[in-house]
């Protein structure tokens, strides 16, 4: 996915500079092909990025790799914060950012996704966490100031990877549902401003999207395992690389798992 990127970058560069605009089209793809319309949801940041250090008289690949730099550098500070933010001890906090460590370079899925250039989901994965973390924050402090950020770092997210709501759909529910009879009536408009926020960044790509959705074929068929991986993954037996990445090392990821359910009892 890297070189994937680089193409998009590299267009989507093009495109401002002469345009003003994400997308252009492109004659030398497929006799001619819509780039940077459609298939780049999920590279919409790192465009941004690249653009902005272009600016600034930065050389676009050395921004380029400064954003997956900045990607992997943040990882452990992102999972301090979490850890913080759900109340957790300094020392836990540090063991937690041990495993966040751990699991980035050692869990098979984990480490391939990066590995192969999926940095936008690799990012997200990491910023999941902390949105879900702002938003249990939010709901105990009730402070103006947490549910700020929690709307600035949801919006993040799903500029960086737009499916992360997928993810956050479940989490972010139970703790609304958990906490609306105590919540106040600001505290309601504030959590419906950080979901406006989080949509509003759609607008980064929503119009060409519409424009050329002709265009969008079938989804790569990656990433989509079924129940029975679950006990594939715990046996550390490979079934499908495009499944859960290669070789499969789960032990670590397990006992992460074994852990939180024991932290959450």
């Amino acid at each position: 996915d890297y070189a994937l990127h680089v193409y998009q970058v590299d267009r989507a560069v093009g495109a401002f500079r002469e345009t003003g605009h994400l997308w252009s089209y492109d004659p030398f793809v497929l006799a001619g092909q819509p780039a940077v319309a459609v298939e780049d949801l999920t590279s919409k940041t790192i465009e941004l990025f690249v653009i902005a250090g272009t600016r600034l008289g930065v050389n676009r690949w050395v921004a380029f790799n400064a954003y997956v730099l900045l990607v992997h550098l943040g990882m452990p500070f992102a999972g301090w914060f979490s850890a913080r933010l759900f109340r957790l001890s300094r020392a836990a906090s540090a063991l937690a950012v041990l495993f966040w460590i751990v699991l980035w370079n050692f869990d098979s899925l984990l480490h391939w996704c990066w590995f192969v250039g999926m940095i936008s989901w690799s990012a997200a994965s990491v910023l999941i966490v902390l949105v879900v973390a702002l938003m249990y924050r939010a709901v105990h402090d009730r402070s103006p100031w947490t549910y700020a950020l929690l709307g600035l770092t949801a919006a993040t997210v799903t500029l960086v990877h737009p499916f992360a709501v997928l993810t956050l759909l479940f989490p972010l529910a139970v703790s609304y549902a958990r906490a609306f009879s105590r919540l106040r009536a600001w505290e309601h408009a504030a959590l419906v401003a950080s979901v406006a926020l989080a949509a509003a960044t759609t607008l980064v790509w929503i119009r060409p999207a519409l424009l050329f959705r002709h265009d969008i074929g079938p989804v790569d068929a990656f990433l989509w395992p079924t129940l029975k991986y679950v006990l594939f993954d715990w046996l550390e037996l490979l079934k499908d690389m495009l499944m859960t990445g290669q070789p499969v090392r789960t032990a670590f990821r397990t006992v992460v798992f074994v852990l939180a359910a024991v932290e959450g009892f």
